[in-house]
């Protein structure tokens, strides 16, 4: 029990390490957008407002009333958070034609609101833990199995277009990696909501890693360097 305890902990804080990572990636995107002051046409904040909802409802899953020791889920969706947040609202800040700047304020009044609904009807209708955990869980399980889904859309672009540019390697690795880890506590702890969460994300990154395999070509590699580093002859 003592060992589990410890192995669980240590898992996890591999996890709260590797996630906060992965929800830094995308920072040098949103450090040139407010450089430049503008947005490029082909950003999407559909999926920061996404990972919003998933950590708002994983956040309330991890807390005692919900689901006791769990805290190192909560402390890591809380920072993935604020970090989505400040993202928003550096999209916001910079979105100077208001190309979406309503849609994300829509959007999180509309995921507040959600979550404030699901937070009242656990805590009032469900007096156990078990029941708290049973609801919360499989809202949580069902917004995560959605936010992994969206990397089936880039998978399909890759393999139309044959080039793997729109899905980084760093990036499935990462995800894959992360996705592990978090899986791997889940079966210390037994817990099968995150299990499935970050099962089936884990299975998704392992797809995306399989079709960059299939579909890379060192040749494009070589082409990229040689308009960066164009040869003085």
């Amino acid at each position: 029990m003592v060992i589990a305890k410890y192995s669980s902990n240590f898992v996890g804080i591999i996890g709260n390490t590797t996630s906060i990572g992965i929800f830094l990636l995308p920072a040098p995107t949103f450090y040139s957008m407010w450089k430049k002051q503008d947005i490029d046409q082909e950003f999407q904040f559909h999926p920061h407002l996404l990972k919003v909802q998933v950590c708002l409802l994983w956040i309330f899953y991890g807390l005692p009333v919900v689901k006791p020791d769990r805290l190192l889920i909560a402390t890591c969706n809380g920072l993935g958070l604020v970090v989505e947040l400040v993202y928003l609202a550096t999209f916001c800040f910079c979105d100077r034609e208001n190309k979406g700047r309503t849609l994300v304020a829509l959007g999180l009044a509309g995921e507040v609101i959600f979550t404030a609904v699901i937070v009242v009807v656990t805590l009032l209708d469900f007096h156990t833990q078990d029941n708290r955990a049973l609801l919360v869980g499989m809202f949580c399980v069902a917004f995560s199995v959605v936010m992994s889904s969206c990397g089936l859309g880039t998978m399909k672009k890759v393999i139309d277009t044959q080039d793997v540019e729109s899905m980084p390697f760093n990036v499935s690795l990462a995800n894959l990696a992360n996705d592990c880890f978090w899986a791997a506590y889940a079966l210390i702890t037994t817990d099968h909501f995150v299990f499935f969460s970050y099962g089936i994300g884990a299975l998704c990154s392992l797809a995306q890693l399989i079709v960059y395999a299939c579909y890379y070509k060192p040749e494009n590699d070589v082409l990229k360097l040689s308009k960066i580093h164009p040869s003085s002859g």
